[in-house]
């Protein structure tokens, strides 16, 4: 048992640096923060990290991490563009008298068909664009940018009352 210490204690610094933390671990830890900023610089990456965890890492591991993030996120949005078959299917299904039409690109020959094109018009918008609307009608567009970019094209109308149905 020690009873006293004769000399003087110093404090031990504190080691950052860890070889355990690898770019699969930092891509886990910070895959929200990453997909939510994914044109953030290696520094911001390298900061928040250091804030939360107070480990420090190389920039390289910082850049794996940022790619296989965003791999996760460009495989999840491929995943939910295969299932947009079985969606309009399921609304047609619910809602009688629907019209889904989902387009897929005919000049790629794979397993998993690349989506080109979406329709869809609810039987409940379209008898009230036909029965209570008058005749003119706008059209309007915008373009998505993005890993998936594109244009939205939107039908607009007047009630009978001054408000907009879409």
């Amino acid at each position: 048992m020690i009873k006293s210490v004769r000399g003087r204690h110093s404090m031990c610094p504190r080691v950052t640096k860890n070889k355990e933390a690898t770019s699969r671990w930092v891509a886990s830890v910070l895959g929200n923060f990453i997909r939510s900023n994914p044109t953030g610089k290696a520094k911001l990456f390298k900061k928040e990290l250091q804030d939360r965890f107070a480990v420090k890492v190389d920039s390289q591991c910082i850049y794996r991490a940022k790619k296989i993030a965003l791999e996760t996120l460009k495989n999840h949005h491929v995943e939910a563009y295969a299932k947009l078959g079985k969606y309009g299917n399921a609304i047609c299904s619910m809602n009688p008298g629907t019209d889904v039409n989902v387009a897929m690109n005919p000049h790629v020959k794979s397993d998993n068909p690349t989506f080109m094109r979406f329709y869809l018009s609810f039987n409940a918008c379209k008898s009230g664009f036909l029965n209570g609307c008058g005749p003119l009608i706008g059209v309007d567009g915008c373009y998505l940018s993005g890993q998936f970019s594109g244009v939205l094209l939107a039908a607009t109308t007047l009630y009978g009352i001054p408000t907009l149905f879409q």
